[in-house]
């Protein structure tokens, strides 16, 4: 990119950075496997249908492991904790049905919002999402960074 002699620097300066996504937030949270095995245990799909999305209930009932349902379950809880955390305070406050976690075929994670998340994303212009999930047998973890136009 050449400068213009006749165009004030700041004013450069200001539209390359319109023009540029920035990260807007970032969250991460970790949870313990066990913790949500009791919650399973006790309250089984009750608890699913209020924290998994359609999509992601019907891929949990894969699984036949109990231990192997706790881990996806965790990993999905932390996803959408650290989006929450991602995302700050936001009017309406989202449910963690409005946001999904899927698995594209080379293995990438990727965020979905669905219903009132939607709109939130809408008006924060949010442009891109990224998430990241780890599990071993104790603790699932996950990361999520938020990008967005700057203002």
């Amino acid at each position: 990119m050449s400068l213009d002699p006749s165009v004030p620097v700041t004013t450069v300066w200001r539209e390359s950075i319109l023009l540029c996504k920035m990260i807007v937030g970032v969250g991460v949270d970790i949870v313990r496997v066990h913790r949500i095995e009791k919650i399973l245990q006790r309250f089984g799909d009750k608890f699913l249908l209020k924290v998994l999305h359609p999509s992601e209930f019907q891929t949990v009932n894969c699984f036949s492991c109990q231990h192997r349902r706790s881990q996806f379950v965790s990993g999905r809880w932390a996803a959408k904790e650290a989006t929450f955390k991602a995302l700050g305070r936001t009017k309406p406050r989202l449910l963690f049905t409005d946001i999904s976690v899927s698995s594209s075929r080379d293995g990438k994670l990727d965020l979905r919002f669905h219903g009132d998340a939607e709109q939130v994303t809408r008006s924060k212009h949010i442009k891109a999402t990224h998430v990241s999930i780890s599990h071993e047998s104790e603790y699932a973890v996950a990361q999520v960074v938020i990008e967005g136009d700057s203002e």
